[in-house]
């Protein structure tokens, strides 16, 4: 499989008091119905990450803010396809969110995180977040 075969993606690591938000998708949907995921989406062809990010975190939360450190990545191989889920943590303005994909969204405490049914390709991600830190913010964990 080459690079151009993989489906590129980014998700937002997004903290308010000492949380981190999660989205489930709608159980309707075909892929991962029903499952927990960080918000994120596809990055298009000639789109930064930071920008797919951006727009993706609008399109489906009407949420503004900045992409901030790039917090890791990883590759997993789903039944259709496979993913390479990059990770940033992203500064929300603090305005309100509308779910537009998504049926649920929750503030999660990083160590409830595997808690969840979580995509398989967000479960790393997740793993490190969940790991007791001392006092440190999220974006400190992964620098």
């Amino acid at each position: 499989m080459t690079e151009d075969q993989i489906i590129q993606a980014v998700v937002g690591i997004i903290e308010s008091q000492g949380k981190v938000l999660i989205l489930r998708r709608d159980p309707q949907q075909a892929v991962l119905a029903g499952r927990w995921e960080f918000p994120g989406g596809k990055i298009e062809v000639h789109e930064s990450p930071e920008a797919a990010l951006e727009r993706e975190l609008f399109e489906e939360l009407n949420m503004y803010g900045k992409t901030l450190a790039f917090l890791g990545e990883n590759v997993h191989h789903y039944s259709y396809g496979t993913v390479r889920l990059q990770a940033f943590h992203f500064a929300w303005d603090g305005g309100p969110l509308t779910l537009r994909v998504h049926d649920r969204m929750l503030w999660v405490k990083p160590t409830e995180l595997l808690e969840y049914d979580l995509a398989e390709a967000d479960r790393p991600i997740a793993v490190k977040l969940a790991k007791p830190q001392d006092s440190l913010t999220l974006q400190r964990r992964f620098i």
